[in-house]
């Protein structure tokens, strides 16, 4: 669902006539980390797999780019 919204999305910010490679490389690229997120989340693995995340924080880790930190002891 978020790579539809995504595509959806991306129409408003590339001209299609003129910026078609740089939409398809950012679309490429979205759609590479989202499913290699879920992968890792089948294997147990990744920032999906932590503890108990609300649907807000799973959907923000899922679309975004990011990668939480662990938490150190004494920080």
């Amino acid at each position: 669902m978020p790579v539809f919204a995504f595509n959806f999305c991306s129409v408003a910010l590339f001209d299609e006539q003129t910026q078609l490679i740089s939409k398809l490389i950012i679309n490429l690229c979205f759609v590479w980390l989202s499913n290699f997120k879920v992968f890792a989340l089948c294997l147990n693995r990744g920032p999906l797999s932590r503890g108990a995340l609300t649907p807000l924080q799973f959907y923000a880790l899922y679309v975004a780019p990011i990668t939480p930190r662990d938490e150190v002891a004494g920080w």
